[in-house]
């Protein structure tokens, strides 16, 4: 038996501006305790989610809670979620990505806070944020019509955006990095 805050298992379902607090972890006859569970789900969205003290209470069977656990799932994004006060225990993570038939690929965090040590993946997860650039001149005066490239530390191209009168461009999503497996490959812009 597992305990549940939300369950996707299925494709094109969305949850938004919702808190999973200290709602979990209240009996010791579960085997885990999910914030937020994915099962072979692809092409979800969840955004404004807080996830906070999910934790497996003394004498839990497997004393194991994770904040999102993503089971072979794919191509899912995470805007704005906020992820703290998980257990410490060995078995205990914020995000934990795990192949069960299928690997999970493509699960994009953007915007989202979480503890990096407590992240693990069997596919992929993409972590991503949003940038703004404000362009003044020697005098403080705002920029209006600047152009911003950005490229990634390998030289790629990323982006071009434009300031506007303000001297604000619009927001874009800058890659900060995409974990493979167990290791970290930093695409920092």
């Amino acid at each position: 038996v597992n305990c549940y805050g939300f369950y996707f298992g299925g494709t094109n379902n969305s949850a938004e501006n919702s808190s999973i607090i200290d709602s979990l972890g209240q009996a010791s006859n579960f085997n885990g305790f999910y914030g937020i569970y994915f099962s072979f789900s692809s092409g979800n969205s969840v955004r404004n989610v807080i996830i906070r003290n999910v934790t497996a209470p003394t004498g839990a069977i497997s004393h194991s809670a994770y904040g999102i656990f993503l089971r072979s799932a794919q191509n899912n994004v995470f805007r704005g979620i906020n992820i703290s006060g998980m257990g410490n225990g060995m078995l205990d993570y914020d995000v934990f990505a795990e192949t069960l038939t299928i690997d999970p690929l493509n699960n994009t965090f953007i915007n989202s806070s979480y503890n990096l040590e407590k992240e693990y993946t069997e596919g992929s997860i993409i972590r991503k944020w949003y940038y703004t650039a404000y362009v003044n001149d020697t005098n403080g005066n705002n920029v209006s019509n600047a152009n911003i490239t950005a490229y990634n530390s390998t030289g790629s191209y990323q982006f071009n955006l434009t300031t506007d009168s303000s001297g604000l461009t619009s927001s874009a999503e800058i890659i900060d990095y995409i974990k493979t497996s167990l290791d970290v490959n930093s695409l920092l812009v």
